[in-house]
């Protein structure tokens, strides 16, 4: 009692910074921590493990610690001393009971967050009966040399977080093997603690601490080794992994040598041909996998995982940005027994299924990027981008594509189409009415569909979607039309500067002329795969 008096009476604030040692007191106060816990029967657990893994000569140095010491048999200490791996014993039971600095107990306190020297947070506090993560305080402020220590009765729980939990999940090692791929760890010099130099004159470390960086994990923008971050991850198990990869797998086929056409502002090159890695689409899906594995509960989409509002309960989005529609069956609905798990920084969850809708993940709509002048050749006219208020307040920006001559011209424009997977697509094209835009000219426009790809056979083909398709003069709003199906044997997302392309031409005979015009204003063409379409109504101008 004296002893914390004194303590108290000498510290400034609540929790002093306070990191020199003591030159009077009494005789605890003169002797190291090691020695305080050693000389302790209460203890004697404590110091056992201390010793085991050569912390006991740690807590005899100058370096200022506070210590929380569990008391005999307030915890299973014996599992612990079993234990054969030491590195795991130190990081998650030793360290999680000592930080560095000063941290009293003082009668101004109300409770403190402690981050302890595996860089874990705990709450210490006053309010009431003293306790640490929860734990009563049995004694407090106990000093000596190098530091202060609290007894406890009991252990602080150890959670790891989300990225730790990667080296500890069961039954994982698909998708953890894919994110340690891309681990490196390097020795942090300032913070690890010189050890004796060896025979070879080399300096070793009596307590190392890594630097762990993930070049995956950066790019998700996911800090999962953060403690003040919080995360929700799914871990799908092996059976879970393998069926989604071989699901995806499917929309991800290329032939060995790919042929295509390439398009510029000059026109359309001769044929070409690019060689296929054979690890792409093994890479494509991996990513297509990981990149919606990972969700920060801090986002307003996600903050109903962690019990905040479910104003967006319908979406989840990932760290990646990626949108998916159905959040909650996705989380919740296919957990394994046991298989949420807390973590220091959220909570992993488990699943034995990712059911990942294909739209929303590897096989989404494709907007054909007219936007983008160095992705269209256009023959017989000109084009310009315009800009449209709409109605609605939306700004409708579209492609106006200009003939050279009003009465003779049948321009047409060709342009990429990006992000291509091997399976069928709707094609639909978005035009806006002269009326609606206050042109002079009135005449509805008749128009062909085309679009270049390979076929099964690896040739480069024409899929010819029809030549009647028309875009009225008349109405106040965009007109949606369903041009046609194609269908892609082989996947071109990841090939660079390799893609199919849609060319659409003004088509009218002569004898039609005065009945069609030929300037298309266009607002929009999307690539939709008919799986999207066969699950969700889309409302166009073929199902009316």
């Amino acid at each position: 009692m004296i002893a914390a008096a004194a303590m108290t009476a000498a510290s400034c604030s609540d929790y002093d910074d306070w990191n020199t040692a003591y030159s009077n007191g009494t005789s605890d106060s003169k002797v190291s921590l090691w020695e305080n816990i050693s000389n302790r029967e209460d203890l004697s657990d404590f110091a056992e493990i201390l010793r085991k893994v050569g912390y006991d000569k740690e807590l005899q140095n100058n370096r200022f610690y506070t210590v929380w010491a569990p008391l005999n048999g307030t915890y299973n200490a014996d599992s612990l001393k079993n234990r054969v791996d030491s590195v795991n014993l130190l990081k998650k039971f030793v360290k999680n009971h000592i930080a560095d600095f000063n941290y009293t107990l003082t009668g101004g306190l109300s409770e403190k967050r402690v981050y302890t020297l595996n860089e874990k947070s705990y709450i210490l506090s006053n309010a009431g009966t003293p306790t640490y993560d929860g734990i009563a305080i049995q004694t407090a402020n106990l000093p000596s040399a190098n530091g202060v220590m609290h007894t406890i009765s009991g252990l602080a729980q150890f959670y790891p977080n989300v990225y730790e939990y990667l080296s500890e999940v069961e039954g994982a090692d698909s998708i953890v093997s894919y994110f340690k791929r891309y681990e490196t760890k390097t020795l942090d010099l300032n913070n690890s603690v010189e050890g004796p130099v060896d025979s070879l004159g080399q300096q070793t470390y009596s307590d190392s601490v890594m630097i762990v960086s993930n070049t995956l994990t950066n790019a998700l923008r996911a800090r999962l080794d953060e403690e003040d971050s919080t995360y929700t991850m799914l871990f799908p198990t092996n059976a879970a992994y393998k069926g989604i990869y071989n699901r995806i797998m499917s929309y991800f086929k290329y032939p060995s040598t790919m042929n295509y056409n390439s398009i510029s502002t000059t026109g359309i090159s001769a044929a070409l041909k690019k060689v296929v890695d054979p690890t792409l689409a093994d890479s494509l899906v991996k990513r297509q996998i990981a990149s919606r594995l990972i969700y920060s509960n801090k986002s307003a989409y996600n903050q109903w995982l962690v019990g905040g509002s479910k104003l967006y309960l319908d979406t989840l989005r990932s760290t990646s940005g990626y949108k998916l529609s159905n959040g909650e069956d996705l989380i919740n609905g296919h957990l394994v027994s046991g298989g949420s798990v807390k973590m220091s920084n959220g909570q992993a969850k488990i699943v034995d299924s990712l059911a990942y809708y294909p739209w929303d993940t590897w096989s989404q709509d494709i907007n054909v990027p007219f936007y983008s002048s160095s992705n269209r050749y256009v023959n017989g006219g000109s084009t310009t981008f315009t800009g449209l208020k709409y109605y609605t307040g939306e700004t409708l920006t579209y492609l106006d594509v200009i003939p050279a001559n009003t009465t003779s011209s049948q321009p047409y424009i060709c342009c990429i189409i990006p992000n291509v997977r091997s399976t069928s697509y709707n094609v639909y094209m978005v035009t806006l009415p002269q009326e609606m835009l206050g042109a002079s000219d009135t005449l509805d426009v008749k128009y062909q569909v085309e679009v270049s790809h390979v076929n099964e056979k690896g040739a480069i083909v024409s899929t010819n979607l029809g030549s009647s398709f028309v875009a009225k003069a008349k109405g106040d709003r965009p007109d949606t039309l369903f041009v046609g199906t194609v269908d892609f044997p082989y996947a071109y997302g990841g090939l660079t500067d390799c893609y199919p392309y849609i060319k659409v031409s003004v088509k009218r005979s002569r004898s039609e002329r005065p009945y069609y015009g030929n300037r298309l204003r266009i607002n929009d063409i999307v690539l939709r795969p008919v799986e999207h379409d066969n699950y969700e109504s889309f409302i166009t101008n073929k199902e009316q």
